[in-house]
Parts: structure tokens; C-alpha cells; sequence
């Protein structure tokens, strides 16, 4: 009889296309505080969705590429 492998490793991980600041702040890297400062000064790409800010994961990819081309 076969063993079913693990749930983590039968199912690939759901990345969600809009982070919030704390997923933001992981994929570059820094604190929260500088993602908030970074997108309240229209450096860092981000939208508002109500009184929330969301950052779309490909924009901040483009945005890495962008800034290390400088």
C-alpha cells in the first residue's frame, strides 16, 4: 500500500498577488515602518482598498529590478 506524502508537500503553497505591509516587508526585506514611509512617498507601488494598503507582488518584483538597475 502507497503512503500519501504530507499535506505541505501534495499541495503547492498559495501565494496571494496582493501582500499586506507584513508580507511586503518580508519579500524585501525590511521593516514595516519603511514599507508604509517607501509607498506613502510614491516610491513603492502600491493601492488603497478601503483604509488598507496593498502592495501587488509583481509590481514589487518590477520594483527590486528597477531599483538594483540604478
Amino acid at each position: 500500500m502507497k503512503s500519501i506524502p504530507p499535506l505541505s508537500t501534495a499541495c503547492p503553497a498559495i501565494v496571494p498577488e496582493l501582500l499586506d505591509s507584513k508580507q511586503a516587508a518580508q519579500l524585501l526585506n525590511i521593516g514595516r515602518n519603511q514599507v508604509y514611509e517607501l509607498a506613502h512617498c510614491g516610491r513603492l507601488p502600491h493601492i488603497k482598498l478601503g483604509q488598507r494598503l496593498r502592495f501587488p507582488r509583481t509590481a514589487l518584483l518590477r520594483w527590486i529590478e528597477q531599483e538594483m538597475a540604478i
